[in-house]
């Protein structure tokens, strides 16, 4: 029973834990959205290249 009433270090295990899951679902997220922009600025960047090759002719 004295080990289960030794509750001091539970508050910052929690803490740290809820740290790492956020810190986990950022990278997630900013991987995701980094891949989104970088193909859509690739389409943008063909669609520029084309338009300005398709001027020059």
């Amino acid at each position: 029973m004295i080990l289960l009433n030794n509750t001091k270090g539970q508050g910052l295990t929690e803490y740290i834990i809820l740290l790492l899951l956020i810190a986990v679902a950022s990278i997630t997220i900013v991987r995701s959205i980094g891949t989104t922009v970088e193909s859509k600025l690739t389409v943008a960047r063909d669609h520029i290249e084309r338009d300005v090759s398709i001027g020059n002719r």
